[in-house]
């Protein structure tokens, strides 16, 4: 309850739209949040679909990113690759499940996880490191990723990943620091 009535806003927080979400989980990999609002919403006008990013030039792509200081090229590449896939493969709807997003290039565990919890409320626990600051601050849970990742899904409710997630994560952003 604490999240749904305080948090920071920012506008992927506002969508479950898939595509929109993956953009900002590849975005905010080490980049501040603050920096990737302006970058996630001219993004979004230049390519707002899979498809229309799928048919841009790669080279624009990376140029974007790299005009938008947002680090690590090849995280564009792989955003370009992966909207040609879910154009290709799945008839431009993202896959659901955290398994089946992990078919997309690019996209790992965690941000397959992220997607489906927060699109499609249908993930596992996202353990990033404000998860692991909350994780140990509350439960003394020591620093060691498979634990880590053991604690935060014995934590989770079932159902409830999209609110879950986002909760821990903001509170280790906001009051863990």
């Amino acid at each position: 309850s604490w999240y749904e009535t305080d948090h920071r806003q920012f506008p992927w927080r506002e969508t479950d739209d898939a595509y929109e979400i993956l953009v900002s989980e590849v975005m905010s990999q080490q980049t501040q949040l603050g920096r990737v609002v302006e970058a996630w919403e001219a993004f979004l006008d230049e390519w707002p679909t899979p498809a229309d990013l799928a048919d841009a030039d790669r080279a624009d792509v990376v140029g974007f990113w790299t005009d938008h200081s947002l680090g690590y090229n090849n995280r564009a590449k792989y955003l370009h690759e992966a909207a040609e896939q879910v154009t290709a493969e799945y008839d431009g709807e993202f896959p659901e499940s955290p398994d089946e997003l992990q078919n997309l290039m690019g996209v790992g565990p965690y941000t397959a996880n992220a997607v489906a919890s927060f699109a499609f409320n249908n993930g596992d626990a996202v353990v990033d490191t404000n998860v692991k600051r909350v994780l140990y601050r509350a439960f003394d849970v020591p620093d060691d990723d498979a634990t880590f990742e053991a604690a935060a899904s014995e934590a989770m409710p079932e159902g409830e990943s999209r609110v879950w997630n986002n909760a821990v994560m903001e509170l280790g952003g906001v009051a863990c620091e």
